[in-house]
Parts: C-alpha cells; sequence; structure tokens
C-alpha cells in the first residue's frame, strides 16, 4: 500500500513535468497591464511593499486599472495575490541574498505557487472523496484535473485565478 503510494505520487510529479516550461520564468517582472499583472500586483504590494497602494506598480491611469479620488489600483480582485504573496516574498529574499542572480527568483518562486495550489487542491479533493467515503482512484482524479483546463493556469496563466479558487473551494 505504501509503495502504490510513491508510485502514484512519483507519477503525478512526472505529468506534472511534461507540462512544465520554463521560458515565462525567464522576466524580472511581470509588465503592465492586464489580468495577470493585476494578481502580481496584489501579491507585490502585499508581500514586499505590505501597503496596498499600487502608485509604485502602477505608473498612470488607463483603462486596465481603477483610478478614484488620486488613488490607482488594479482591476483584479486581490485573491490570488494574497495566496501568492508569502512565495513572492521568499522569491523576494533570494533576489537580496543572491544579488548576481540572472534570474529573478521573485518570479519563479511566484508562478511556482499555483503549482503548488494545483497539487494541494488535488490532495484535498482527493482526501475529501475518501472522508466521504466515496472511492475514486486516485489517477483518474488527476487525469480528470488534467483534462479541465486548471493544468494550463497553473503551468501557462499562474497569475491567473483559476488554480487560487480550485485550492480555495
Amino acid at each position: 500500500m505504501k509503495n502504490k503510494k510513491i508510485f502514484t505520487t512519483i507519477l503525478f510529479f512526472i505529468i506534472l513535468t511534461i507540462f512544465f516550461k520554463l521560458d515565462f520564468r525567464y522576466f524580472n517582472e511581470l509588465s503592465c497591464c492586464g489580468d495577470d499583472f493585476d494578481y502580481y500586483s496584489h501579491a507585490y504590494t502585499i508581500a514586499i511593499d505590505r501597503d496596498f497602494e499600487y502608485e509604485n506598480q502602477l505608473l498612470e491611469p488607463n483603462d486596465f486599472t481603477f483610478f478614484k479620488n488620486g488613488k490607482i489600483a488594479p482591476l483584479g480582485f486581490y485573491g490570488s495575490g494574497l495566496l501568492a504573496a508569502p512565495f513572492l516574498y521568499f522569491g523576494h529574499v533570494l533576489d537580496n541574498m543572491l544579488i548576481s542572480s540572472f534570474v529573478s527568483y521573485k518570479v519563479i518562486l511566484y508562478s511556482l505557487s499555483s503549482i503548488f495550489y494545483l497539487y494541494v487542491s488535488v490532495l484535498l479533493i482527493y482526501k475529501s472523496f475518501k472522508l466521504l467515503n466515496i472511492n475514486v482512484d486516485f489517477t483518474f482524479l488527476i487525469i480528470s484535473i488534467v483534462g479541465s483546463g486548471l493544468v494550463y493556469y497553473a503551468f501557462e496563466r499562474y497569475s491567473m485565478t483559476h488554480v487560487y479558487e480550485a485550492f480555495t473551494v
């Protein structure tokens, strides 16, 4: 039984590595404007600025920002930024420690947060089925989630809310 769990976990990681893509993690920062940048701005202001003021992320009002009473803010909600903030903070700490690095650990760890939450979501769904005494094959559950499109949002559009919403549900 223990060997089956280890095999299933290794199989899950192998399936996930098929989708793993590295080229988008070479950016030093996400650039304005759009949904991805909105959620990154929330994570950045929570983890690094700690102020919920966006003047240093959003330079001027445009169609992709909320502007009222001289204050500027992203249009997207802050939920995914709140969940990704610890990863961004740890990446910021690594950036400060490894100053001569060619890559931004902020962006790398921020992008890996959605993969972490996807993995935890699968485990929580599986555990929920077990608590409800519903027999579900773990491999079938993985295939169902991979086929649902969540993997796309975890690996390609890692800043979007889909994986974070699945985790919170």
